[in-house]
């Protein structure tokens, strides 16, 4: 038997309101006494879901009643995961201006940083970057970096930013594959062994 705010996933009115961005009830449910950081069966927060539904005002407003920015759903996904994941640069921001742990790790060994690599979101990476606090070669659990997942997204121009953010090109994963092995795209592949080619002779040189 549910409780009485609850539903059948255990999703309170709270987590649907911040869903569909309806500030007003939130507002009214948060005044009432909802539980903040309550959890429905995966695990998610009304602050996960408002920050991966991109709804800004809704993670403002949760995070000044005092939500918690690093709780995380039962595979270890934080608010950060989502926003990143989505490509919402402002709720990122505001998320790692009041606290989110930029490197903390899913189930998966991914950082948040994993996860905006792996979707493209090149503003986002520039931004993360940017912060200097970025774990940049961190592998996850099958020994992938950021820079694996670009390639393998076929994310060149990204590849290219991290390589000169200092990742390594050389770092095997699991499968016992460097970076630029996993490009799918041929000319890529092609085009950044000779960027990397050329990186390796400017640093030799310097």
């Amino acid at each position: 038997m549910s409780s009485k705010n609850e539903i059948q996933d255990d999703r309170t009115p709270l987590h649907y309101a911040c869903s569909n961005g309806q500030m007003g009830l939130i507002r009214m449910l948060i005044e009432k006494g909802a539980e903040i950081d309550a959890r429905d069966d995966l695990g998610w927060t009304p602050l996960i879901i408002s920050s991966s539904a991109g709804r800004k005002d809704a993670v403002e407003y949760l995070i000044e009643k005092g939500a918690d920015v690093n709780g995380h759903t039962n595979n270890g996904q934080t608010s950060l995961h989502y926003a990143a994941s989505k490509g919402h640069l402002q709720i990122c921001q505001h998320l790692i201006d009041c606290g989110a742990d930029l490197n903390i790790r899913d189930r998966l060994l991914q950082t948040p940083f994993h996860r905006v690599v792996s979707r493209g979101h090149k503003d986002i990476v520039e931004y993360l970057l940017g912060l200097g606090k970025v774990q940049i070669n961190a592998q996850d659990t099958v020994g992938n970096t950021p820079l694996h997942l670009a390639c393998e997204g076929d994310h060149e121009d990204i590849a290219m930013l991290l390589i000169r953010s200092g990742a390594d090109v050389d770092l095997l994963n699991n499968e016992k594959m460097k970076p630029i092995e996993l490009f799918t795209n041929y000319k890529m592949h092609k085009s950044m062994k000779d960027f990397i080619t050329q990186s390796k002779m400017e640093i030799r040189s310097s």
